[in-house]
């Protein structure tokens, strides 16, 4: 599994998450009580 830099851990505050675009995918990483998680947004048209 590859691993990438999206954002400084100060950029997602507990409880929130950010929006990012990585390989032409939109991603959301979320910021779970210090711990990070990222999850692939797709749409169900």
């Amino acid at each position: 599994m590859a691993k990438h830099v999206v954002a400084m851990v100060d950029e997602i505050p507990l409880g929130e998450r950010k929006i990012v675009e990585l390989d032409g995918r939109s991603i959301d990483v979320f910021n779970v009580q210090g711990t990070f998680y990222a999850l692939r947004n797709h749409f169900l048209i």
